[in-house]
Parts: C-alpha cells; structure tokens; sequence
C-alpha cells in the first residue's frame, strides 16, 4: 500500500515550488497556493513570507533584470546565482532541481 500521507515538510516544498513557477511564468497566486500555505504552521508561513519569497524575487530579479551594475556578473539559473552571487536557501536548491527551475525568462 502507498503512503499517501503529505508531510509538512512536502507541503513547504510544495509552496516553494508554486513560488517559484508563479515568478518564473509571471502568475499571482491562486487557489492550490492558497490552500497549501493554509496547511504551514506560523514559523513556517513566516519563513515563506519574510524569507523564501524575498529570496526567490531577489534572484529572479538579479537573473532577469536589466541592471546597470558595474562588474554584474551573467547568470543564469539559480544555481549559478547561488555559486557566483551568493548562498541560496537550501530549500530553494532542492525544487529548483527536482523540477529543473532556473528562473531565467
């Protein structure tokens, strides 16, 4: 028999995920979103809101945006940003890779 049974660790991954394909194709979120980040204790919605979010707009920001830095580094996934720019949460390593999410449009 298949344990069916979502963890809470899975639903976190889960709304890293859905954070993750809502910037990368431009979409607000939605109701499975909603319904997952219902199912999140406080500590982690807090780290979703405060933390994660920032982090995932903060990349993709860096990714895609036509800044005029001097010296900006070309990057192009996640995981470049993570080995040139700076540390990644590891909880964002982790979806980007199963799912093959690098964020660059």
């Amino acid at each position: 028999m298949v344990n069916n049974k979502i963890t809470k660790s899975s639903q976190l991954e889960k709304l890293v995920l859905l954070e993750l394909t809502n910037k990368k194709f431009g979409k607000f979120p939605n109701l499975e979103y909603y319904e997952t980040y219902q199912t999140l204790s406080k500590e982690e919605k807090d780290k979703i809101d405060y933390k994660i979010s920032n982090e995932i707009h903060l990349i993709w920001s860096y990714i895609n945006g036509k800044m005029l830095l001097i010296n900006k580094k070309n990057v192009n996934s996640i995981f470049e940003y993570n080995d040139l720019i700076q540390p990644v949460s590891p909880i964002i390593l982790k979806v980007a890779e199963e799912f093959d999410i690098k964020l660059k449009n």
